[in-house]
């Protein structure tokens, strides 16, 4: 039997990209994006708290993949989201400290991405959807190699 590499956060992210992007796809299949509004002004009006923003960002992807209407997929997908914060924004969180890529022009930034996400559910576009979520990972990714 072959051993196996120690899971890591970088299998942790790419499970929670693989689920996100099925989450979305499907979300936008069914017209979900009912309850996505009021997560995308919630994570826009939290730039400037590293802890606000984990926060809302959380609650915003979850609603994301809730859309779906697949509570196992809901399930897995949180509990992955979960594991992922834990090494990814514990010293954030612990110390309170705002990461560069959340501060000035940057927030910005990283509200339109999401909004994007937000726009291709709400049009009911599953391959707008797939390629927000797969930009938002991507973005994500590179400030987390900084």
């Amino acid at each position: 039997m072959p051993i196996l590499p120690e899971p890591g956060l970088g299998d942790l992210a790419e499970l929670r990209r693989w689920l996100e992007t099925l989450g979305a796809v499907h979300a936008a299949q069914r017209g979900g994006a009912a309850d996505l509004q009021g997560s995308l002004a919630r994570l826009a009006g939290a730039t400037g708290s590293a802890a606000a923003w984990i926060a809302a960002d959380t609650v915003f992807h979850a609603n994301v993949v809730r859309a779906a209407g697949n509570a196992y997929l809901t399930a897995l997908y949180e509990g992955v989201h979960t594991a992922v914060l834990s090494q990814e924004h514990e010293l954030w969180v612990r110390t309170e400290t705002e990461p560069g890529w959340l501060a000035g022009p940057r927030a910005s930034v990283l509200v339109e991405i999401h909004r994007a996400i937000f726009d291709a559910v709400a049009a009911g576009d599953a391959w707008a959807a797939q390629g927000a979520v797969l930009r938002h990972h991507e973005f994500m990714l590179e400030h987390l190699r900084q």
